[in-house]
């Protein structure tokens, strides 16, 4: 009891930062705690609200602490806002940002965050958003945060843009204000107004590419722009789609994916079609050595039907040892290709989850390709309804 009434006081002393601003809002943000989640998702949350925070005119950021070590310190298991409130008075923030993040019924996550007044002792705002597992990460996570900050703080809502070209180096612009250059990888345009935006991309020995996009709130947008040369014959509408379809599909990953999954799942039919043409031989084999078959009994030898029979000749030997062969290559190779047809099989499952089910790592695109599944309601019903986009 002593060491923590110690660590309280060593908290409460704690320097609140560097001073605000005269009209700035001084903000501090507790690390978000995770409930069945990934520790790095919350770390990665937490920092991307810091970041926003900092970046946003009229707020400034204090120092947090974590929000476990909050709750323990001020004795605050259900967050009560006076609980709460003490502590952000303790860091010198007029406002506490805290929340947390959980593991979703569905794929996903459920991320749950509070905006308190240390003034009034309130809770100002609160949103509770889920988001799907592959925007869990990167640039999908940093604009779903930027969102909730700004519907928190009620500022406009903002969407992003990856502009995705065939040219290094060219310029882009946003409603007419050259924003930065195009690379590779992609590049990524984040706190964009939502609405219809015009982009335009050019660069010398090219033709200008410009085109209207949609941005939506928390969403990462996806442009791909195709840069000509300036003396190549412009493509025609009707045969514009088809290349850009070629060319996403030869920017997928999972394309090589794909073809793995057929060509293993041919394999392994082939494998299996092998092993049972080997086990066909097999029983063959025995079927033809069944008239040689011979046994001690009562009358001296008999036949697999327990009849008195001759000892087999020199020449039916022979015929017995030949069959015999003949067998143990067949059984031999019905094996190898019973062992090769589960490896196949085995190898064709992973890459048909990889290729059709999964979502590439690191992506933040707004469309979905996979196996989806999610509730469904109705009048005086219920129950689930599953997707498979490939």
């Amino acid at each position: 009891m002593r060491l923590l009434i110690i660590a309280a006081a060593g908290f409460l002393l704690t320097p609140g930062g560097a001073a605000a601003q005269p009209g700035d809002v001084s903000v501090a943000v507790l690390g978000i705690e995770a409930t069945d989640a990934p520790d790095t998702l919350a770390a990665e949350i937490t920092d991307a609200l810091r970041r926003r925070v900092a970046a946003t005119k009229g707020f400034q950021l204090i120092p947090g602490k974590e929000l476990i070590e909050i709750k323990l310190v001020f004795s605050c298991p259900d967050e009560a806002p006076s609980c709460m409130a003490a502590a952000g008075e303790s860091l010198g923030a007029s406002k506490l940002l805290f929340g947390g993040v959980k593991k979703a019924p569905a794929e996903g996550y459920t991320v749950a965050l509070k905006l308190l007044d240390t003034n009034k002792r309130t809770v100002d705002a609160w949103v509770n958003k889920s988001i799907p597992k592959y925007q869990a990460s990167g640039d999908a996570l940093r604009g779903h945060a930027q969102s909730w900050f700004a519907e928190l703080i009620g500022l406009p809502a903002a969407g992003s843009l990856r502009v995705r070209a065939n040219v290094v180096g060219a310029s882009i612009a946003v409603d007419g204000t050259l924003v930065t250059a195009t690379r590779s990888p992609d590049v990524v345009l984040q706190g964009l107004n939502v609405g219809s935006r015009r982009v335009r991309i050019e660069k010398p020995g090219f033709r200008t590419f410009e085109q209207d996009v949609t941005v939506t709130a928390g969403d990462t947008v996806l442009l791909s722009a195709e840069l000509q040369e300036a003396g190549a014959r412009p493509a025609t509408s009707l045969g514009a789609a088809p290349a850009a379809e070629s060319a996403e599909e030869a920017d997928d990953p999972r394309r090589s994916l794909r073809s793995g999954f057929w060509v293993t799942l041919g394999a392994a039919l082939g494998s299996t079609g092998a092993a049972a043409y080997f086990g066909r031989e097999v029983l063959r084999v025995n079927s033809d050595l069944d008239p040689f078959r011979r046994f001690d009994c009562s009358a001296g030898t008999c036949n697999k039907d327990k009849q008195p029979a001759a000892p087999l000749s020199p020449a039916e030997r022979q015929k017995v040892d030949d069959l015999r062969g003949e067998g143990r290559r067949a059984e031999t190779l019905q094996w190898v290709f019973i062992g090769l047809g589960g490896a196949f099989a085995a190898a064709s499952g992973y890459l048909f989850y990889r290729g059709y089910l999964d979502e590439p790592s690191g992506s933040t695109e707004t469309s979905f390709r996979g196996l989806r599944v999610f509730p469904s309601t109705g009048a005086g019903s219920g129950g689930i309804t599953a997707e498979l986009d490939f």
